[in-house]
């Protein structure tokens, strides 16, 4: 009887849904094999009869098929140019009602459905297909796989009614992730359409439901939706479900599109995540464990907070990156952000800061990992950008004491460990007598770790906390040993500077001894490496070392760094001591640099412009050669020294040592022999052209030449304008009349001066006081020869040491003043140089200048005479002649005098009722110019000529005349005695007196 109900149920159902059946297939891959699709049809791989169903893959733009494992996974291969599909089809033209997808795990689901070309969202784990065909893709953005362990497929095996397919399609640009706080507490929801068939299907509409996730944590309410918007109360994190669902009706399948709006609790920095961090173990902690474990929705901004409104975010350093695991660290702590391929590197100083005023965050969920805080993130969510690379990164040093929470995910180093023992990754060292655990997470190799032996550990702080155990840990990146240090010693007497063929073609290594604690390592033995310097100049061949000898090829020079090197071992640590041999191309004597250097801007200088500016590596000997063995000693003269110049000079030419505090004076005549003891020195340098100028640029130490006498005189070379080139360079020269030009507007130190209307150009290279110099007026110049070459242009010039007016020529040979002194006429005459006072002894009551003559050394056009009387006691000037100027008569181009009829009077008059009893002075000076029009002063030395008339009473008189000496004897220089009437000179107290 229940039979006969139970058919005439079945029945009765069949007459109301018509006669189509359901009916269900699983497609999973059986196989026992790890392969791939075969791009044929595979249904009999996922255990479906190939005659009904076809399945059917296609790489895509990948370069490979969907793979097949033994763990019965399909996996869809991402690519950015197309992933792979997998196409499935009823054979027998059953219709496919919906589909069920089981994926390996929540990381793998991002799969997409089509038909006929249009998505198919699932409803609550359901696609809804009403097709003889799906398709199967990858639907993630990025480089992703979709694994999936099966597919359940609903179909009908004939007739019924087929209703027409639906689908939701949502507006753009709606926030899936939120903050609330920063955010606000609400959003709006995207638009939502109802499609079929590719358009929008007139008078359908979809309704928002919402569905909290499992990871949501509930805040001051639920969450609600109303008015287009999302409400989200404060405090709340997790995932929220958001639903557009059509109903369908008699024509039209029901259909949905969901999406997840991921709500986070708002961090803005490492600080505040630490913070609230409870200690791991504590009361707080076990009271929240479980949710620990578990983890939240969190945003990390690492802002600081200027206002309620405004942030600036802050730079944080990744200090370890090793496959999953990334640390960064800011000022107050560390955190581990647990996600792969984020793209940073250690030493990354990254930001939220996105440039535009725009600030980004990571996104991800705060949990801990047996304890250990993690931020666990995938690529997608991380908006933090570099904004530096390669900064430096140190551990910090801490104490076994210190290991703990407060150093969890920091960089941290712990001296002084001795190893005990390793299981499997779990390694015990002991730090004084406390054990240390510490784990090789990232699989460091330790085969040379030694039981017993002591090291310095580097990684990052964690803790192990399990069934209420805490254990504080480092996870290892790296260890160095510690053993005693080894050093090696280098034999005393080696050569560190080798001139080649002067010295031969090889040199002894020293003797390296390898000691430890003071004491020599017995059968430690070192292995000797050569390196040649970035200056090393290649000869016939490389150098090389054997038989405890450097072997150094003909034509070679430059700097060989030779190492002694100790491999070490488990008891010692690995040392090295290295010396630098100098190799130096030598140079004979100023003569062999001068012929070798080439003529600077010529066809040869252009073939090694950059091997002389980059210089050579030389020695200096400054001998001669008496045979290929034997050398006699020269001596060279030391010209001009000023700073880092010092330049020498010898009978072939002159040379430019550069470098400071060589201890050379001018007129010191320098050799290279320094005694009988010690030899033959040199000069070891580096000979180069600086802008095109020669010199050889020494240290101090460097320098091996002794003083051999001091004081010696220093004469300029007199040349020409058109000597002034490379055959005098680094010579010390003169030029005389050379008219001055003027001075570079942008370039004060570059005066021009011109001889015979030819110009050239001086430097004032070493800041000479050239205030004084007057264009058009011309000067005895005296300087180093210098050149300079740049950009392919060459400049003669002289380095300008000292100038003088032309006046020092002989211009004006000398001139004579005749005077009349109280009716006796003298004359004194004046010599071109080295002017002298003269002194008239007696009382003035008539002077004058009857005769002024003025003999000259080249043809003038004017010659004048300008002078004044005064007493420089009393501020009195005599009016009349005060800078009176007065003409000369050209007797011939050699002379020029004035004779006038009574004289230039000098005759005091009465200044206070005695005038003449205090001393006058007539200070005067010669004034030309030449047939040029070239002005002239001449003087003494910058100071005018001077006449001093001083009473015979007058202390400051020649010689030391006492108050009655004008009443002692009075002799001519015949030794007759003379009135007091009488003029003329005189002898009075064993002294001459002019009256």
């Amino acid at each position: 009887m229940n039979k006969i109900l139970r058919f005439l149920f079945v029945v009765l159902l069949a007459t109301f849904v018509g006669s189509a059946s359901a009916d269900e297939v699983t497609m999973k891959y059986t196989g026992t094999t790890t392969s791939n699709m075969t791009g044929d049809n595979d249904a009999a791989l996922f255990g479906l009869d190939a005659t009904a169903w076809s399945v059917v893959a296609s790489k895509g733009g990948a370069s490979n098929f969907p793979g097949l494992n033994q763990a019965g996974d399909l996996r869809l291969y991402y690519n950015a140019s197309g992933s792979n599909t997998v196409t499935v089809t009823s054979l027998t033209g059953v219709l496919i009602k919906t589909i069920k997808l089981t994926f390996t795990g929540a990381s793998y689901n991002k799969v997409s459905v089509t038909v006929d070309g249009t998505t198919v969202d699932a409803d609550e784990g359901v696609y809804k297909i009403n097709n003889s065909s799906f398709v199967l893709g990858n639907g993630n953005t990025s480089n992703q796989q979709v694994r999936i362990k099966d597919v359940v497929i609903e179909y009908t095996t004939g007739g019924g009614d087929v209703k027409t397919l639906t689908n939701v399609e949502l507006s753009d640009g709606y926030v899936t992730r939120f903050t609330p706080g920063k955010d606000g507490d609400e959003t709006s929801l995207p638009t939502a359409t109802v499609m079929s068939n590719g358009a929008v299907l007139e008078g359908a509409t979809a309704t928002w439901e919402l569905k909290m996730g499992s990871n949501w944590i509930m805040g001051e309410e639920e969450p609600s939706i109303g008015n287009g918007k999302v409400y989200i109360p404060n405090h709340s994190c997790g995932d929220l479900i958001l639903t557009a669902r059509y109903a369908g009706d008699d024509t039209y399948e029901a259909s949905s599109k969901s999406y997840t709006l991921k709500v986070y609790k708002g961090y803005m920095s490492i600080r505040s995540i630490l913070e609230d961090f409870p200690t791991i173990g504590g009361d707080s902690w076990k009271a929240k464990e479980a949710e620990w474990n578990k983890g939240e929705l969190i945003s990390l901004w690492q802002v600081d907070a200027q206002s309620q409104t405004e942030f600036t975010p802050k730079e944080t350093l990744v200090t370890y990156v090793n496959g999953s695991h990334t640390y960064i660290k800011d000022d107050f702590g560390s955190v581990l952000l647990y996600g792969s391929g984020l793209g940073f590197k250690q030493g990354d100083k990254i930001s939220g800061d996105l440039g535009e005023g725009k600030i980004g965050a990571i996104y991800g969920t705060l949990k801990t990992y047996n304890g250990l805080l993690e931020l666990v993130v995938s690529k997608e969510d991380v908006e933090f950008v570099t904004k530096s690379s390669d900064n430096a990164v140190e551990p910090k040093t801490i104490t076994l004491v210190e290991l703990g929470q407060t150093y969890m995910n920091e960089y941290v180093k712990i001296e002084n460990a001795e190893f005990v023992s390793a299981d499997k990754k779990n390694l015990t060292f002991k730090v004084g007598e406390e054990t240390l655990a510490v784990y090789n997470q990232w699989s460091v190799d330790i085969a040379t770790m030694e039981a017993g032996a002591v090291y310095t550990l580097e990684g990052m702080g964690c803790v192990y906390y399990k069934d209420g155990t805490l254990t504080n840990q480092i996870y290892l990146t790296g260890f160095t040993g510690v053993r005693p240090p080894s050093t090696v010693e280098l034999s005393e007497g080696y050569l560190t500077r080798f001139t080649t063929g002067k010295d031969g073609d090889e040199t002894p290594l020293p003797t390296a001894t390898v000691k430890a604690n003071d004491a020599v390592i017995e059968g430690a033995t070192v292995t000797w490496t050569l390196k040649m310097g970035d200056n090393w100049v290649m000869g016939e061949e490389e150098p090389s070392i054997g038989n405890g000898k450097v072997y150094i090829p003909s034509h070679s020079h430059g700097d060989l760094i030779l190492t002694a090197k100790y491999a070490g071992n488990s008891t010692y640590e690995a040392s090295s001591k290295s010396y630098t041999l100098k190799v130096y191309k030598g140079y004979m004597n100023i003569q062999d640099v001068l012929e070798q250097f080439p003529e600077v801007g010529g066809d040869t200088w252009a073939g090694k412009e950059s091997a002389w500016t980059k210089g050579y590596q030389a020695s200096f000997w400054e001998v001669d050669a008496k045979s290929e063995t034997e050398f006699a000693p020269k001596e060279a003269l030391v010209t001009y020294v000023n700073g880092s110049y010092t330049y020498i000079q010898d009978d072939a030419g002159a040379l430019l040592l550069y470098g400071s505090g060589l201890g050379f004076k001018k007129g010191d005549i320098i050799t290279c022999d320094l005694g009988e003891d010690k030899g033959y020195g040199g000069i070891y340098g580096t000979l180069k052209a600086y802008n095109g100028l020669l010199e050889l640029a020494v240290a101090k130490t460097d320098v091996e030449f002794a003083v051999k006498s001091k004081d010696n005189a220093v004469e300029p070379k007199t040349i020409t304008v058109d000597e002034l080139n490379q055959s005098n360079l680094s010579q010390f020269l003169k030029i005389d009349k050379a008219v001055f030009v003027g001075a570079d507007k942008d370039n004060q130190k570059k005066l021009t001066f011109m001889v015979d209307k030819k110009e050239f150009l001086v430097f004032n290279q070493w800041g000479v006081n050239v205030a004084g110099l007057k264009e058009g007026t011309e000067y005895t110049l005296e300087g180093m020869g210098s050149i300079e070459y740049k950009d392919g242009n060459l400049s003669n010039r002289l380095n300008l040491i000292s100038f003088a007016e032309s006046v020092n020529a002989p211009s004006i040979k000398s001139f004579k003043l005749t005077i009349n002194h109280d009716g006796e006429v003298f004359t004194e005459s004046f010599p071109a140089s080295g002017w002298q006072n003269i002194v008239i002894d007696g009382t003035t009551s008539l002077l004058n200048i009857n005769k002024i003559e003025v003999e000259v050394g080249i043809p003038m056009k004017y010659v004048g005479f300008i002078g004044t009387l005064y007493n420089a006691e009393d501020g009195w000037q005599h009016d009349d002649t005060a800078w009176e100027t007065i003409n000369l008569e050209k007797k011939n181009d050699g002379l020029w005098v004035l004779e006038p009829e009574w004289g230039i009077d000098l005759t005091p008059p009465e200044v206070d009722g005695a005038a003449a009893s205090k001393p006058l002075t007539y200070e005067f000076f010669i004034y030309a110019e030449d047939e040029n029009g070239t002005p002239m002063h001449y003087n003494n030395d910058g100071k005018n000529y001077k006449v001093t008339f001083t009473p015979a009473d007058d202390p400051n008189a020649i010689s030391n005349v006492k108050a009655d000496s004008s009443k002692s004897a009075t002799y001519n220089l015949s030794g007759q005695p003379v009135t007091r009437t009488y003029r003329g000179v005189v002898i009075q107290n064993a002294r001459k007196v002019v009256r």
